[in-house]
Formats: C-alpha cells, structure tokens, sequence
C-alpha cells in the first residue's frame, strides 16, 4: 500500500488576517496571502495575489501586493480616522449614531419583509377549510344564515324557481 505524503507547513502560524478580504482591483477576484522562498535570502514572497492568476486563468495576469504595502495603507488609514475623530469627536459621535439608526431601521425593514413573507407562504399552505374560516372572520355575512334556511322553507318560491327555466 502507498502512504500518503504529506506536505509540511510553510507557513508561520495562522494564516494572514486580510486572505480572502482583498480584491483584485482590475478583476475583482478575491486575494490570498503567498509566502514562500524567492530563492533570494534577502526578498522571500510575503505578498497577495489574485484568486485568477494563483489559480492559473487567462483572465488576470500576475496581479499582487506586497503585505507591507497593505499594512501601511491600513496604518495610514486608522492614524487618518483617529486623526479626524480627535479633532471632531462630537461630529464623529453624531456620525456613527446616525449609521447606527439607518442599519437599525434597514434591518427592521428586512424583518418585517420575511415576516410578510413568512405570513404569505403559512396562508398559502393552509387548506381551505381554514381559509373559510379566517375569511369568515374578517368578513362577516352581511345577511345572518338563519335567513338563508328561511327561503327554503317557503314552497311557491322553491315551485316558482323550479318553473323559471321551463
């Protein structure tokens, strides 16, 4: 029998917090982390490259960056946001409330849409017996049923409808 080989970690660890969070601005395909020898001491591969290139496709050529790059831009961005939140703390505060309420409402909407949703598939698989009586509920007879059985006790009317199609 074969043993299965297997290949050793190359890795450090965990794998890199921003894999699969990048995109490929040209083609939009998701990033991954590449680590590995370059054959050079001094210049190991520690970059993203595009899902289309790493996975051989014609449609993305070598699209990468390399982590460093990426991490500074992400530093450069919280020293900016904590530059400005800093500065306009109440600004700031009133800002991210309001965020908070838009999503707020935006979630309750979506709520009460798979609720209306959910009602509607419930009333659909309900039988008709059940559908009667709702409907019999919501939307009383506007002529009481005792009223109904009373015409058919009446004679000359039941002769009378039995001689219309004669």
């Amino acid at each position: 029998m074969r043993e299965t080989r297997r290949r050793p970690e190359r890795f450090d660890g965990d794998a890199n917090p921003l894999t699969g969070v990048l995109y490929c601005a040209d083609y939009g395909h998701k990033m991954y982390h590449k680590q590995g020898d370059t054959g050079r001491p001094d210049q190991p591969h520690h970059e993203y490259v595009c899902s289309s290139y790493r996975h051989y496709s014609r449609s993305c050529t070598c699209h990468y960056i390399r982590v460093s790059v990426i991490e500074n831009l992400i530093l450069d961005a919280i020293r900016s946001v904590s530059g400005y939140v800093r500065k306009n703390e109440a600004k700031f505060v009133e800002r991210v409330l309001k965020q908070h309420d838009l999503k707020r409402e935006a979630a309750v909407k979506e709520s009460r849409r798979k609720l209306t949703q959910a009602c509607h598939k419930v009333y659909a698989r309900a039988d008709e017996h059940f559908k009667r009586k709702a409907l019999e509920q919501a939307y009383p007879s506007p002529t009481p049923i005792s009223e109904f059985v009373a015409w058919r006790k009446d004679d000359d009317l039941l002769d009378w409808l039995k001689n219309l199609g004669k």
